[in-house]
């Protein structure tokens, strides 16, 4: 049967297929192919034992890999299939961008698998299953004792620890953090410190010290950035560790769901909120956070930051 496994066609591009069968069947076989997901099709005799169907599908009809698989009925009506071919439809058009569905995976056991969809966007507004390597997509992973990956995107976790999954498509990149931990051993804190980059803007006096409706002005505001400034995706949790904060000071992190006091006792730290990133923070993104800090004593306020990622509290 042709065409051949492998073989890629653009946007509305027929797909023409020859179907040769061999003695001691006879022309008087009734002859089709079956393709994933568009439904069967009845070849039409062109000579000897040939026969030929043909199938064009509208631009952005469906992207990714078809699978052909040739089927006859015997002069008794039995049925019986031949060997498949796989063959892919892809658009012509360049992406605009590409995204992973799951940029986070979490695995309890080693052997379990995974399947990744990458979908491209084009400047139409269109969107296209790109995850097949038929498409031109590669993936690599950044720890392949931790987690390997197929040729289409299919991850299976190994072993305890985190790795990033990359994930290509021409020009265009995005990553997915698999972690595969045992929820009753979770993996030791992991100190990411020196893959972000955290600015701090000057502190700033609570416009509304709603604690303090007397005036007595011993609340400030913080605005702290962070930016993945690695190569690889940081999965969550994710905290922030406040060291060497002076005695009485009490850290709040300002968010989408109001004022929340920091767990006081040791070293002050704080949860940080992933959800515009798809709970792993990828290379080059960042999370903006607003800390509302309560100094009592009046004194200067120094301190010290780190990331951690763990499953417990750090």
């Amino acid at each position: 049967m042709s065409p051949p496994s492998g073989q890629v066609f653009y946007d509305a591009q027929p797909i023409d297929i020859v179907i040769e069968l061999a003695a001691p069947l006879t022309a008087q076989n009734s002859v089709g192919v079956t393709l994933s997901g568009l439904g069967h099709l009845d070849a039409e005799w062109t000579g000897g034992l040939q026969f030929s169907a043909s199938i064009s599908l509208p631009r952005g009809f469906v992207s990714g890999p078809i699978v052909m698989s040739p089927n006859f009925f015997d002069s008794s009506g039995r049925y019986f299939a031949g060997a498949p071919r796989v063959v892919a439809m892809k658009s012509s058009a360049r992406p605009e961008n590409v995204r992973l569905h799951e940029r986070t995976v979490v695995m309890s056991r080693p052997g379990s698998d995974s399947a990744l969809y990458l979908e491209a966007t084009y400047a139409d507004g269109s969107k296209a299953d790109v995850s097949s390597c038929l498409l031109g997509t590669t993936y690599s992973t950044s720890d392949p004792s931790v987690a390997r990956v197929s040729s289409n995107g299919v991850v299976r976790g190994l072993a305890p620890g985190i790795a990033t999954i990359t994930a290509r498509h021409g020009d265009f990149a995005d990553v997915a953090s698999v972690v595969l931990e045992d929820e009753t051993k979770p993996l030791p804190p992991i100190d990411l410190t020196d893959r972000v980059t955290i600015s701090r803007s000057a502190l700033r006096l609570d416009p509304n010290p709603r604690l303090y409706p007397q005036g007595d002005a011993r609340l400030y505001l913080q605005d702290l950035v962070i930016v993945n400034s690695s190569t690889e995706a940081l999965g969550a949790p994710l905290y922030l560790v406040f060291a060497d904060m002076p005695e009485g000071v009490l850290v709040r992190s300002v968010g989408r769901a109001g004022t929340h006091s920091l767990p006081p006792g040791g070293s002050q730290y704080m949860w940080i909120d992933l959800r515009d990133e798809g709970v792993t923070m990828r290379p080059g993104s960042r999370v903006a956070v607003t800390l509302q800090l309560d100094n009592p004593g009046g004194g200067p306020i120094h301190y010290s930051l780190r990331l951690y990622r763990t499953s417990a509290s750090p």
